[in-house]
């Protein structure tokens, strides 16, 4: 009898991991993730926005990385620093981090401040390929793009702050305040990734309950 309850016991215990693999990544509920990221840092985002508005003004700097001038992946790589979240140096593999939260159309119900933005700026007409490429027999002809291709056409990145708002490294105006939905910037959108979640608020203690009463 106890031979029996063992081999039971050593039985459930090897198949018990194997099933909770399985659940875990049949799950419709998990995030999709554009590399593997399982977990996204924690920061203060009402900090981080108030870092990036600090360069407000900042000139436009090819290459540029440090507050003496910025283009728009060192503006955001900088900023995020600043907060303790190390990012990629360019824009397009900025885009192959983090999590996705939408792709081609902006959906505001999803978007939060600190999640990042990319456009494509570069309308440049590609040249035409020398031959027709053939078609792989289990390619959906109607499915998106690989990852790697839209990051390839990526040419900005800004942070977003909200109210239909982000802030970016731009050509002539530097560190700017720009709107999602003017005629120059929606018809450009490619994604927005999150890189970052904003850190549970730590509880008031009683002494600052009772300060707040008094502000």
């Amino acid at each position: 009898m106890r031979i029996l309850a063992m081999f039971l016991a050593i039985t459930i215990c090897s198949c018990w991991p194997h099933n909770l693999i399985s659940a875990a990544s049949s799950s419709p509920a998990s995030p999709l993730v554009v590399v593997q990221q399982h977990s996204l840092p924690s920061v203060d985002i009402k900090k981080l926005i108030s870092t990036a508005k600090k360069y407000q003004g900042v000139p436009y700097l090819f290459g540029g990385v440090t507050p003496k001038g910025f283009d728009c992946s060192g503006y955001v790589q900088y900023v995020f620093a600043q907060n303790k979240v190390k990012l990629p140096r360019t824009a397009d593999d900025q885009y192959r981090n983090g999590q996705i939260v939408c792709d081609s159309v902006l959906d505001y119900h999803k978007l939060q401040p600190g999640d990042l933005l990319f456009f494509a700026t570069d309308t440049s007409p590609k040249p035409a390929p020398k031959s027709k490429s053939i078609a792989k027999p289990n390619s959906a002809p109607n499915s998106k793009p690989a990852i790697s291709a839209v990051a390839d056409s990526i040419s900005h990145v800004g942070i977003y702050l909200g109210d239909k708002k982000f802030i970016d490294a731009e050509t002539h105006k530097g560190i700017t305040i720009s709107g999602t939905d003017d005629g120059y910037w929606q018809p450009k959108f490619v994604g927005a990734r999150r890189v970052a979640v904003s850190a549970p608020e730590r509880p008031k203690s009683f002494f600052e309950y009772i300060w707040a009463l008094f502000e």
